[in-house]
């Protein structure tokens, strides 16, 4: 150790000055006594010599060997819960039931499912007219707003004549009194007759209507009271594609060019009464 080192080096040095500084060359008798008892201890002789080695000879004492340390104990891992798995929706479950409940007619269609998403799927709806030349409309979900969209609703008709009708609005302005939409109506008229008019500001621009013979084109169509037809209709832009029954009556382009609107049901009364009853109606709208 070297505090050891520099205290025998220090003592050596005080020895030395000790005795050169001495007056007589005789020397003390006292000190030869030390002399001579330091010297027995030295080589062992003397009668109480310490068996133990001097700091003076340098020896190094062993040192007992380091008991390693064990290493610290881990905690314990307490293992977490796990999240609980979140219930699922029932809203959203049963909406994503009536998406995929209307994949196929859209196939049948030409679209593809994953262009759009359902915008509602409509309970079914009734509409009576009994008074001259009036109008009713019907929407449980109004306040939805379609560009690009697919239409579908089984409609079954009775009238007293034939020019009344059934059919729907799109792209309306939702104005009571003077609305601006596009008007796709069904007659029983001479077995049966779809028709595609523009409304502008109330008034229906009969240049620009367009009348499709359905029973012609589709065999299935059905025009007497109280009977069915699927109708399906595609709006893309300003060109709309009519559909009975799975089969595709024609494409008609508007010219007025309503973008967006509101989507509804209508019964038109020409004179005797008309009911007209929607079922199984959906709204699908592009992305």
């Amino acid at each position: 150790m070297k505090l050891l080192r520099v205290t025998i080096v220090i003592g050596c040095i005080l020895l030395l000055f000790i005795t050169a500084c001495g007056g007589d060359d005789t020397p003390d008798t006292a000190v030869l006594t030390l002399e001579a008892e330091l010297a027995k201890k030295d080589d062992g002789s003397g009668e109480n010599a310490d068996p133990t080695p001097t700091n003076s000879e340098n020896v190094t004492e062993p040192t007992a060997p380091a008991t390693a340390e064990p290493p610290p104990s881990e905690a314990p891992t307490i293992a977490s819960e796990p999240a609980p798995t979140p219930e699922p929706d029932p809203t959203n479950i049963a909406a994503t039931a009536e998406s995929v409940s209307i994949e196929p007619e859209l196939r049948a269609l030409g679209i593809d499912p994953a262009a759009g998403k359902l915008a509602w799927m409509h309970p079914p709806i009734t509409l009576e007219v009994t008074d001259f030349e009036e109008t009713a409309f019907g929407n449980q979900r109004i306040f939805t707003v379609a560009s690009d969209f697919v239409l579908a609703a089984d409609v079954t008709w009775n009238s007293a004549y034939a020019e009344s009708g059934c059919g729907f609005v799109a792209r309306s302005d939702g104005d009571e009194e003077v609305p601006s939409q596009y008007i796709i109506g069904l007659t029983r008229g001479a077995q049966g007759h779809v028709l595609f008019a523009e409304q502008i500001a109330g008034d229906v621009d009969l240049d620009h209507a367009t009348d499709i013979y359905a029973n012609g084109i589709d065999p299935n169509f059905e025009w007497q009271n109280d009977t069915t037809n699927r109708i399906a209709i595609v709006g893309i832009g300003q060109d709309f594609t009519l559909y009975s029954n799975g089969t595709k009556l024609g494409t008609v382009s508007a010219t007025s060019g309503f973008e967006e609107g509101f989507v509804a049901f209508i019964a038109v009364n020409r004179s005797g009464g008309i009911r007209c009853q929607f079922n199984n109606a959906w709204l699908w709208r592009f992305n």
